[in-house]
């Protein structure tokens, strides 16, 4: 099958496109902003297979000649496996497109046929392509010896709840969000438990409340006192109000304490 050019249309953005058959092999995946390849997903396409119903992968064709795929990527795979990947599918693929234009298309696909990027993988885009925002977030975290990588394995001393954690990022300034990080880190050692959602909300609402008006190190000492797996089944238990993490964190840090008390500003 040769190539065939179905439609050009230049832009004034400084790109064009046009529609060409292309072999499956020469198309490329880059794993800075892509999102990781769904098993099941291919399965499903090869086992309904209609190539009348598949929309065409959207390409960058990059000044050195290679070709990724920045929409569509399930699709040439599932051609590989039904085809053979000297098999060719029709793509369109787009000229003098800059790297960050790539970026900004692949977050930026949308449709009833498309699964929806989950915010991991749209903020893993966003840093990869230096979004100044979500790059401080995660040096802000290092900062504090808490690791953000986007991924949803858990370990030590690692956040996996990055959307709420960015969320916090943008209500705390600076210094509360790493001294926030520190503490959650320090109270439990860095566990995976320690940085769940309920608990990242928790302590951003308390640091709002009382930043200037408690030590640090009194607030580990009290927090390790208690495991974080024990707040967070309490607060479910309690309600979904969204003070109710940090009013079971100002309890702890109350607890015992004659003088120098917090008083409820939540």
């Amino acid at each position: 099958m040769t190539n065939v050019s179905l439609e050009n249309k230049k832009e004034n953005i400084g790109h064009s496109f046009e529609y060409k058959w292309i072999p499956v092999r020469a198309l490329d995946v880059d794993d800075l902003y892509q999102r990781q390849i769904k098993d099941p997903r291919i399965k499903n396409i090869v086992k309904h297979w209609n190539p009348d119903l598949v929309n065409p992968p959207k390409v960058s064709l990059r000044a050195d000649g290679s070709m990724y795929i920045f929409d569509g990527q399930h699709t040439a795979v599932a051609y590989k496996i039904h085809d053979g990947e000297d098999s060719q599918i029709l793509c369109k693929v787009y000229r003098g497109l800059t790297w960050q234009e790539e970026v900004e298309l692949f977050l930026a696909q949308e449709g009833p046929d498309k699964r929806s990027l989950t915010t991991n993988e749209r903020l893993r885009a966003m840093y990869n392509s230096n979004n100044e925002q979500v790059r401080s977030m995660v040096k802000a975290a290092e900062l504090a010896g808490v690791r953000v990588d986007f991924g949803t394995s858990q370990a030590i001393n690692k956040v996996t709840a990055i959307s709420t954690l960015f969320k916090v990022y943008k209500r705390l300034s600076r210094e509360q969000y790493i001294d926030m990080l520190i503490v959650l880190r320090e109270a439990w050692g860095g566990s995976p438990e320690g940085f769940s959602r309920e608990l990242l909300v928790g302590m951003a609402d308390f640091f709002k409340a009382y930043y200037t008006q408690f030590k640090l190190k009194d607030l580990v000492k009290s927090l390790s006192k208690v495991s974080p797996v024990q707040i967070v089944r309490e607060g479910k238990s309690i309600g979904t109000a969204s003070s109710t993490y940090a009013r079971i964190i100002l309890r702890v840090y109350n607890s015992g304490r004659s003088t120098n008390r917090l008083p409820d500003l939540l």
